[in-house]
Order: C-alpha cells, then sequence, then structure tokens
C-alpha cells in the first residue's frame, strides 16, 4: 500500500483538498466551490482521505489530522524548491552544491526569489562585481572568501565587527607569503579572520546575499547568486555562524608552507602558477 504521502500526491485533487485546510476548517459545500472537480469527486476523495487518516470531520466542517498536515508540510516544501529551481535551472544544472553542509543545502529554497549575474562577455567580470560591491555598500558584513578576489581586500570593511573566513591559501596571500607585496599589510587588519576549508563563497549583509558556488567540471566562478529577501539574509547568518563556530583563528603560517584547502580550480593554485583570474 502506498504512503499517506505518496497518495495524497498522486491525486491533484486530494492535493487541493488539503492545502485548503492547511490554514482553517471548511464545510463540504465551500470545498466543492473552491476546487476545479466534479461534487461526487470531492465527496469521493474526502472519504478517501479520512479513511487513510489525513482528514477528519468537525463541526465547523473538514480539517486536517496531525498527519494531514504533515503530508501537507511536505508538499508545500516540494512546492517552493520546484518555484526556487524554475528561478534559474540552468544554473542548478551547471553548478556544484557539494560542500554546503546539508542541513543549509535542505534550507535554500526558503530564500526564494533570487538574482544569477553571469561573467558573460563582454563583462566578463560581472559576477565578480556583483560580489564586490554588495560587500562595498554593507555594513559589518560576513564573508567567505574561499580564493583571493582582486579588489574584495579593499571592499571589506577593516573594522572589528567585520567577520571573513578565508581558506588557507588566502590567508597565505594576506600575511604575505605569496608574491612580493606585503598584503597582509593593507587587508583588513582590524577584522575578525578565521581560517575554514570551503570551495563556496559567501557575503551577507544585513541587506543581501551572495553566493558563489563552482562551476561542475572545472570549478571555475563565472556566476553569483544574489538574493535579497530576509529569509536569504537570514539564511545566510545562520550559515557563516555555523563555519565560523568551527573555523580556526588565523596565525602565521610556516616558511614554506602553501596548503591548499579546496580541490579544483576553485581555489587551488601552486606557488609556480599565478596565472590571475578575476577570482
Amino acid at each position: 500500500m502506498d504512503s499517506v504521502c505518496q497518495f495524497v500526491t498522486a491525486s491533484s485533487i486530494r492535493e487541493d483538498i488539503v492545502r485548503l485546510l492547511a490554514n482553517q476548517p471548511q464545510p463540504t459545500p465551500k470545498l466543492i466551490e473552491k476546487l476545479d472537480a466534479c461534487r461526487s469527486g470531492v465527496y469521493k476523495e474526502l472519504a478517501n482521505l479520512k479513511q487513510r487518516g489525513a482528514l477528519a470531520e468537525a463541526e465547523d466542517g473538514w480539517q486536517l489530522t496531525a498527519c494531514g498536515q504533515l503530508v501537507t508540510d511536505t508538499i508545500a516544501r516540494r512546492q517552493a524548491t520546484e518555484a526556487f529551481l524554475d528561478e534559474d535551472i540552468e544554473y542548478w544544472q551547471h553548478h556544484d552544491l557539494e560542500l554546503l553542509p546539508d542541513q543549509f543545502r535542505r534550507r535554500l529554497p526558503d530564500i526564494s526569489e533570487y538574482d544569477v549575474v553571469r561573467g558573460d562577455m563582454p563583462a566578463a567580470d560581472k559576477h565578480v562585481s556583483a560580489f564586490v560591491s554588495r560587500i562595498e555598500a554593507g555594513e559589518e558584513p560576513d564573508v567567505l572568501a574561499p580564493v583571493f578576489v582582486r579588489g574584495l581586500d579593499d571592499a571589506i570593511p577593516d573594522d572589528p565587527n567585520t567577520r571573513v573566513l578565508v581558506t588557507s591559501e588566502v590567508r597565505d596571500r594576506l600575511l604575505g607569503t605569496v608574491g612580493s607585496e606585503p598584503e597582509r599589510e593593507r587587508a583588513f587588519l582590524n577584522a575578525q579572520v578565521r581560517v575554514v576549508s570551503a570551495d563556496f563563497g559567501l557575503g551577507r549583509t544585513a541587506r543581501s546575499l551572495c553566493l558563489v558556488f563552482p562551476s561542475r567540471g572545472d570549478g571555475e566562478w563565472r556566476a553569483t547568486l544574489v538574493s535579497e529577501t530576509n529569509a536569504a539574509i537570514q539564511w545566510g547568518e545562520e550559515l557563516f555562524e555555523a563555519l565560523w563556530a568551527d573555523a580556526d583563528p588565523i596565525d602565521e603560517p610556516e616558511e614554506d608552507s602553501f596548503e591548499l584547502t579546496g580541490r579544483r580550480g576553485m581555489v587551488g593554485r601552486t606557488r609556480s602558477s599565478d596565472s590571475r583570474s578575476p577570482y
């Protein structure tokens, strides 16, 4: 026998019934009025849903049981995921969520509306500018930078309330162990900085959330996801807090210790290869 969830989702009429009952009980005539189905079909599915334990009859009409409410919540999550993917299905077909913590990946559709800024010609760095400009415009931003981004060090406020997560590759650049320029001397000296292993980028301010996921195959940064919904900002804050709690305080690396913590082109370059991508 099918599960209750499978039974409900196998019929559009059943799904519509539980959706209409999600907020308050309703009598049969009101349901018939709202549903795109014949009267006999509505009566039949009400009886079926009652038999499966999803509905119960009360004085003011039909109402969801606890079982029915949980099924309705599952349907709502599925619909939210479908709507989220439909915003830009091509992006999710070609980008990697592998290292996003499971509990946050499952909640990703909660951010709802978003735009994807791509680095297409002739504006090849448009996606980088979208990330950097929002960090620069925000107050007390939280930033996860898996690789050294040109311009990001200038954009991040040099303030004790600013928090920055970097990979060991970025740490080495900031401490001046890569190249001749002492970049640490000019890169957010007063901010709180910790080292983390990550293959995605994050920039959260009070007004926006920017996410960078690597392209599948080559791991490059080719697009920036931007959302300004309250849910997105809250999601980003919670993700950053979780990463921050597990990160290590920044310290001076040992001589010749160029430790890479990422994979593929997303974060990894060797000492001998200093090809500067926009990322």
